[in-house]
């Protein structure tokens, strides 16, 4: 580890690489990477959020990898820096954050850290970024929401109560929760708006391989980026400004007063500021892009998109993210003796067969491609071993009509020169007689299949045709 960490500093000099070990033991035990380029690059071209998260390493001695991630202006996530370590805890989290805390402080806006609500996560964070925003992913919110309040009209008012961009329209859709299901209001008020609505957010907003994944991640995005238009947008404002186009003459656009434009639709009308980038429904200053009402006022003015867009959706803002180069180190076999020991970690095998697969949750597609589905009340996310619900009615067997095809060509002939009629003598029985004389189609067919099937003798008399 010394040795790799030296080598990958004298290939990428600026870069912000290091590691731990037990003083003790030897062992080590943490290790973190931020290369310049990923710094330089987040710094230059990416809006100020950062997304905090871990996953499990399946390596020999296991370990837990934290990272911390940002978005390039056409929405892809930027790995900025990466920290493994043994456990995923406060200490391992608090350390992390602390030693990335000068670096990442360096943005020219107030940073906005994205996580998914763990106690540890949430104390680390504002123990060291107490100035910084703290949102939770509502996605991990919801996951918890939807074991105590099951229902798709739940579902869908949970989720536009977090995706509403006026507080009006937030209100409002808790207000008809509230009508719906009371507890459920109370659930998600638990937690304060600022962390999880977006109406409520602040608009200001295994290491070689890991050197030869960023380096290929950085090469790919800038050959990409050489394809786009260098003095426009990227190709995701693009695609949201041309959907935004479609809804043009659905609404009537009223004449401009004091630099502040009008568009009304349906009795109901927004004010927008075209120099201040701002609109009523507060769509412009949370994304960044034109909302509908600014597009259907700025398409007859035909004036660039750029001059409307967030300077991150440029794409010279997304050549800059990516314009400085990570390089690879030596072969192995030249970097000579360490020059300090550091042991390997415990190796611990939990108990039972290791798992190959993660868990997943309720909501997502099980191994065969659908939903789990409960086979006693039909309903999904649930199975019938944990089910309460009563049965549902069994639903009858369809019976397939019977085809020309379906059947035997024998007795296609018999058919299509007689008609039957059956006259039982005697009750069908194992050695029973049967009469069959010319009559009825509909009838001799039946009869031919009950003969058949008993395995009695039948007698067949011309008939019908």
């Amino acid at each position: 580890m010394p040795a790799l960490v030296d080598k990958l500093l004298i290939a990428n000099p600026g870069s912000v690489i290091g590691y731990s070990s037990d003083p003790l033991t030897l062992q080590w035990t943490g290790t973190f990477v931020m290369f310049k380029a990923s710094l330089d690059g987040w710094l230059n071209g990416c809006r100020p959020i950062l997304s905090l998260d871990g996953c499990f390493m399946m390596g020999k001695y296991g370990g837990v990898c934290l990272s911390i991630i940002g978005l390039d202006g056409n929405n892809g996530l930027f790995p900025i820096v990466t920290y493994l370590c043994r456990s995923e805890c406060y200490d391992t989290w608090n350390t992390f954050l602390k030693t990335m805390q000068s670096w990442l402080e360096q943005h020219k806006a107030k940073l906005t850290f994205i996580s998914d609500r763990q106690k540890w996560l949430i104390k680390a964070v504002t123990d060291n970024y107490s100035h910084c925003n703290h949102r939770f992913c509502f996605r991990h919110m919801y996951k918890n929401f939807k074991k105590t309040f099951r229902g798709t009209h739940l579902d869908k008012l949970s989720w536009n109560i977090a995706r509403a961009y006026r507080v009006v329209d937030k209100d409002n859709f808790l207000t008809q929760l509230e009508v719906d299901h009371p507890e459920a209001k109370r659930w998600l008020e638990r937690e304060a708006p600022e962390t999880w609505c977006r109406s409520h957010f602040d608009t200001t907003a295994k290491l070689q391989k890991l050197n030869m994944m960023m380096m290929t991640f950085m090469y790919e995005r800038r050959n990409k980026a050489k394809t786009w238009d260098q003095q426009g947008l990227v190709p995701r404002a693009v695609t949201h400004i041309e959907k935004m186009k479609k809804s043009y003459g659905k609404y009537d656009i009223a004449g401009a007063s004091k630099k502040r434009n009008t568009t009304s639709k349906d009795g109901q009308q927004w004010l927008m500021s075209l120099d201040d980038q701002e609109c009523e429904c507060k769509q412009w200053e949370i994304s960044g892009l034109p909302c509908v009402h600014a597009v259907c006022v700025l398409i007859p003015m035909r004036r660039p998109w750029k001059k409307y867009c967030s300077k991150y959706y440029w794409v010279s803002s997304y050549v800059a993210t990516y314009v400085d180069d990570i390089y690879a180190v030596e072969d192995e076999s030249s970097w000579g003796k360490p020059p300090r020991e550091v042991r390997p970690p415990p190796l611990i095998r939990p108990a039972g067969r290791p798992k190959k697969q993660r868990r997943k949750d309720a909501d997502e597609l099980n191994g065969n491609g659908g939903e789990i589905k409960c086979g006693k009340s039909g309903i999904f996310y649930h199975n019938k071993k944990t089910c309460k619900g009563p049965p549902t009615l069994p639903q009858p067997p369809i019976r397939r009509p019977i085809s020309r095809q379906d059947t035997p060509v024998s007795q296609r002939k018999v058919r299509a020169n007689m008609d039957f009629n059956i006259t039982n003598d005697e009750p069908m029985s194992t050695g029973g007689r049967s009469t069959i004389k010319g009559g009825g189609r509909s009838g001799g067919r039946e009869s031919g299949r009950s003969s058949t099937a008993a395995g009695d003798r039948s007698s067949i008399a011309p008939g019908g045709r």
